[in-house]
């Protein structure tokens, strides 16, 4: 039976025989590397400062059984970034204007949206938005299945591959040279194709990945000080540990409730099936003008994921708002200002990730803290245990 199911929990890779037992093995490896891998793993961390995986609390569930008792737990953010809130000077117009154009970052143009949650607008002739595409699906979901790391069979992954292209761009066309970067042994999966570009696919900005996630919660979850001060500010321990993005509102507020957990000397590890999820669409104060009957929450069509009530349980990878019949999204009113940019929407949008977290352990030391990335360990450093799996 596979440890970790696909993203969101959908079927689609059952269509591929043993494709969601390599997805399993491709997301414990992503655990693993994190934890135990050779350079800036948690576990390296930890013998650096001459500690050992006795201080780790994160665990992969596919080595270590889940934690009896453990509960589901939930960080929230909001959608919309404020990386570049400081660029505008508290113009929203030109802010938004910003967030919805592709721009040029790293030698690429790409979407920008930095939440893990990025969207793509549609206009009509008159430039009036008439469609809004949301996704949070990770390029690694993609990229699995063109390269396919476990030898399922590349002629099976990539026809799944294209085909699922091809339902999210709803069009026949799109074909796997398209798909694509390089020339010959260097020819790879390209995110930033075309296809992907104009209909959302999936997120392309570089650090909207799924192994982001799976790090930040690794690195994150190690006790951190400076000189003999146990650091437990969110904006101090993301300075201090070096994962993820600090002007970002989801990365520093992960990790601070990550380190949190830690300090209570909690086990913890990520929800399956893994993933970044938007939890819906908040329509409060939502109007079409002139049509008082018409509910706006009706506009919110889920595409890939399963909505809930409570956001909590809420696993939304992919969602459009579409225009009233025969009108646009200019008709509707967020607070009486007319739909016009994509930006405007995510703001009510509520982004989430899941963990799984145990009773503390009171039969178990607290774990150590270990310094800052850019500090130096005692000299020579305690001595350490070998290396290997101390709390498995």
């Amino acid at each position: 039976m596979p440890v970790f199911e696909p993203t969101a929990g959908t079927h689609e890779f059952d269509a591929v025989p043993g494709l969601r037992e390599a997805w399993s093995r491709f997301i414990a490896d992503a655990f693993e590397s994190n934890l135990y891998g050779a350079k800036d793993s948690a576990h390296s961390l930890l013998l650096r400062w001459g500690y050992s995986d006795v201080d780790l609390r994160f665990y992969n569930p596919a080595s270590m059984p889940i934690v009896a008792g453990s509960k589901p737990a939930n960080v929230f953010w909001p959608a919309l970034p404020t990386s570049y809130d400081g660029d505008f000077g508290g113009k929203k117009k030109k802010l938004y204007e910003y967030l919805d154009a592709p721009q040029k970052e790293n030698g690429v143009r790409s979407r920008v949206q930095d939440e893990y949650c990025e969207w793509v607008v549609e206009r009509d002739a008159s430039g009036k938005a008439v469609r809004i595409l949301f996704t949070c699906e990770p390029p690694e979901f993609y990229d699995f299945l063109y390269r396919d790391p476990y030898g399922v069979g590349k002629a099976k992954t990539r026809a799944l591959l294209l085909s699922l292209y091809r339902d999210r761009c709803g069009t026949p066309d799109v074909a796997l040279k398209e798909l694509e970067a390089g020339k010959g042994s260097k020819r790879a999966y390209d995110p930033y194709n075309s296809w992907n570009a104009k209909h959302c696919v999936h997120m392309q900005q570089g650090a909207n990945t799924l192994f982001a996630e799976i790090n930040i919660v690794a690195i994150a979850g190690l006790l951190r000080r400076k000189g003999q001060k146990v650091l437990t500010d969110a904006q101090a321990l993301i300075d201090c540990g070096r994962y993820g993005e600090p002007k970002r509102q989801s990365d520093p507020k992960i990790g601070a409730t990550i380190n949190q957990l830690a300090r209570e000397n909690r086990f913890f590890t990520l929800e399956n099936p893994v993933g970044l999820y938007m939890t819906g669409l908040n329509t409060a104060g939502w109007s079409v003008a002139g049509h008082p009957e018409l509910d706006p929450q009706s506009l919110w069509k889920v595409r890939k994921g399963t909505p809930d009530a409570d956001p909590a349980r809420s696993m939304i990878v992919r969602a459009e708002l579409v225009s009233p019949p025969g009108l646009t999204l200019s008709d509707v009113l967020i607070g009486g200002v007319p739909i016009r940019y994509g930006a405007q929407v995510a703001e009510q949008i509520q982004m989430r990730v899941g963990v799984l977290v145990s009773e503390p352990q009171a039969q178990l030391p607290p774990p150590h803290a270990i310094g800052c990335r850019d500090a130096n360990p005692p000299v020579p450093p305690p001595a350490a245990p070998a290396p290997g799996r101390g709390n498995r």
